[in-house]
């Protein structure tokens, strides 16, 4: 998620408010699970944890060509620091209860645009992060 959340950040986060029924919001970074897939190392008995920025929200149709998001076909405005670059992705339809999420460092993320599904459900979704502290754990991180 860098340059929002690098190694060696802290966060805090917030998993009551959407259990209480707070939408979740274009461009939040979530907490979740991740989806069930070999690369990730991912199975039923250990669940992997991961934190993404969502940027399609559900009924939504979404595209990414040439360094672009397009929501339903217009282009998508995003007021926050990212690095430029990645791989396009064709023209998809979000299902209902379902989330697509993009790091914000793109040619190096392992987002929605590998996942299968692509999507993550609402029931997968544990929290938001609401506050970075960058560098709160530098030290321990041996930098």
């Amino acid at each position: 998620m860098s340059p929002a959340l690098n190694p060696g950040d802290g966060a805090i986060g917030d998993h009551i408010s959407l259990k209480l029924g707070a939408e979740i919001e274009r461009f939040d970074i979530l907490v979740f699970k991740a989806p069930m897939h070999e690369q990730f190392g991912s199975t039923p008995e250990a669940e992997m944890i991961f934190v993404f920025r969502v940027v399609g929200l559900p009924g939504e149709t979404i595209e990414i060509k040439d360094e672009t998001v397009f929501i339903n076909d217009g282009e998508l405005e995003e007021p926050f620091q990212r690095v430029s670059g990645g791989k396009d992705f064709p023209k998809f339809t979000i299902p209902a209860d379902e989330y697509f999420f993009l790091g914000d460092n793109r040619p190096e993320s392992w987002d929605s645009r590998f996942w299968t599904p692509n999507t993550i459900k609402k029931a997968d979704i544990r929290g938001r992060i609401v506050k970075i502290m960058p560098g709160q754990y530098k030290d321990q991180m041996g930098n």
